[in-house]
């Protein structure tokens, strides 16, 4: 275990701050700090001071709660049905109570977080991803959108460069062009290999070696943004060993990693094509402790050893997105650093979505280890979250399933890569050769018109580029998601239409265009 210091962490990367965080204080309008020596405080005082309603002027007094005991399923034919456990969220809980009651969810609370909920999230990080060092932390934010946003203002300003991989989140680009800084985008593996799948390390290492021959007007990069599990818009997963090379390189160069890692819980178990529908989930073969130490991918916190990972999750993908909850890990000083950004912005995030969370992870916990006596209260979360994966591998099967039966997939005019978790599944459309040399965007294009055409929507690698140039021969994909479908038959009916247009565009493209392009696309 690395003993570094909060203070040593302060020296690391105060100057890698944005220039405008001094600026971005906040002080208490009630806080008059030390008292002289000669004075003492009154050890009960009369609250006159903060505007806080009192409790019983809140219109809600209860809450009751239906926690399902499993997701619905695809192969349900009511999916929304099940088993559910009651709880309630009540007015007051004991004080230390694990719980949190109306009288401090529906209150101001301090912007770091409800302390039951900020428990929580310790113990899912000191269960999965815990760091090599001992002073971090964790930091309540409105989902994990807000996290990064927040993290940006704390270091980017119009001096900054920001690392981001080539085809990425796309949300990410507006803070940055909001901060004013610059942009330079990293380049993909997007290959079936899953030990070479995501960033190229030896492209990375390269390009900061020979910066100022690359980018001889922009600064050296502050931070690298990266989705290292279940990319999005790729569905890639770094393996352990790419991940260890872009650590060390990021030490080298002093570059703070930002780790966006919204579909990490739901991974998914390999697709056997001759047994298209297994799931050891489904047939009780994964253990808790199977998925956490064998299952998941390590998160880059788990080799952080200076402190330089900022760790960004979200309760969004496998509790609820409405909630607006998620959690950035990192350091003691950065976080500190993001809280001061709630203070002056969103204060705190809601406290009605804080109580159903916790309550909820509370009695999941116990339940849990009512039925396993020695295992720990965060187990029971856990558990939901290898349910989840479960049927994510479920869709994943159903969509593989369907696509490997169509004609143009066996005539290997277009093929997969697997994603080992997350929502996305990338079907690559394999040009030809006189395709790739004129323009993939207009072949790719043409065949985005054929498929809103059939019936399915899908979205263009290119659509989700830093880049589009330095990135368009690598985007002769689409990104297809697994998350929404409600029965089996819209992945059936999906690979089928996507089979047409495929076909239709190895028939049609370049010989009898249907379509003329325009200047806001393809036209009739």
């Amino acid at each position: 275990m690395t003993q570094l210091t909060v203070n040593d962490f302060k020296q690391l990367y105060q100057p890698l701050l944005s220039k405008y965080d001094k600026q971005r204080q906040f002080s208490s309008f009630t806080d008059v700090g030390e008292l002289p020596p000669e004075l003492q405080r009154h050890k009960t005082p009369v609250w006159l001071a903060n505007g806080q309603p009192f409790e019983s002027l809140f219109p809600i007094q209860e809450i009751d709660l239906q926690i399902r005991e499993n997701p619905g399923s695809l192969i349900d034919e009511t999916p929304i049905s099940g088993k559910y456990s009651t709880t309630k969220i009540q007015m007051y809980e004991p004080k230390g109570s694990s719980k949190l009651g109306l009288s401090d969810a529906l209150q101001y609370s301090d912007t770091k977080g409800h302390t039951q909920l900020l428990n929580i999230t310790k113990q899912i990080i000191s269960r999965i991803s815990k760091p090599k060092y001992d002073e971090w932390d964790t930091v309540i934010t409105c989902g994990s959108s807000d996290g990064l946003s927040k993290i940006c203002k704390m270091l980017l300003d119009e001096d900054s460069t920001l690392l981001v991989e080539e085809f990425t989140y796309p949300n990410i680009l507006p803070w940055l062009n909001y901060a004013g800084g610059s942009i330079v985008q990293v380049k993909l593996n997007v290959t079936p290999d899953p030990s070479k799948q995501g960033i190229d390390p030896e492209a990375m290492s390269e390009l900061l070696e020979n910066w100022s021959d690359h980018h001889p007007n922009e600064n050296k990069p502050k931070a690298l943004y990266t989705i290292a599990t279940g990319h999005n818009p790729t569905g890639l997963t770094q393996s352990l060993e790419v991940r260890e090379k872009i650590y060390n390189i990021c030490c080298k160069h002093n570059i703070i990693i930002i780790e966006d890692d919204p579909y990490g819980y739901l991974q998914m178990t390999p697709y056997d094509s001759k047994d298209p529908m297994a799931n050891p989930y489904a047939t009780g073969d994964i253990s808790v402790d199977d998925y956490v130490s064998k299952i998941l991918s390590p998160s880059y916190l788990t080799l952080d050893t200076e402190g330089r990972v900022l760790r960004c999750e979200t309760f969004s993908k496998v509790a609820a997105p409405g909630l607006r909850l998620g959690f950035v890990t990192g350091n003691a000083y950065l976080i500190s650093k993001v809280k001061t950004l709630n203070d002056i912005s969103t204060r705190f995030a809601s406290g009605a979505s804080q109580a159903i969370l916790v309550n909820m992870l509370v009695d999941m916990g116990a339940k849990y280890q009512a039925e396993h006596k020695s295992a720990p209260a965060i187990d029971g979360w856990i558990d939901w979250c290898m349910k989840i994966a479960s049927e994510y591998t479920n869709r994943r099967n159903h969509l593989f399933k369907c696509v490997h039966e169509q004609p143009a997939f066996k005539e290997k005019k277009f093929e997969l890569i697997e994603p080992s978790c997350g929502m996305f599944v990338t079907v690559v459309v394999n040009l030809k050769p006189e395709w790739k040399k004129t323009s993939i965007k207009r072949a790719m294009d043409y065949l985005y018109c054929l498929l809103l055409e059939e019936g399915c929507f899908a979205v263009l690698g290119y659509k989700m580029t830093v880049d589009e140039k330095f990135s368009m021969e690598r985007s002769n994909f689409l990104r297809c998601t697994i998350s929404k479908a409600n029965d089996p038959k819209v992945f059936e009916l999906g690979a089928q239409r996507l089979n047409k247009a495929v076909e239709r565009l190895f028939s049609e493209y370049g010989v009898n265009e249907k379509f003329t392009l325009g200047k806001n696309g393809f036209k009739k």
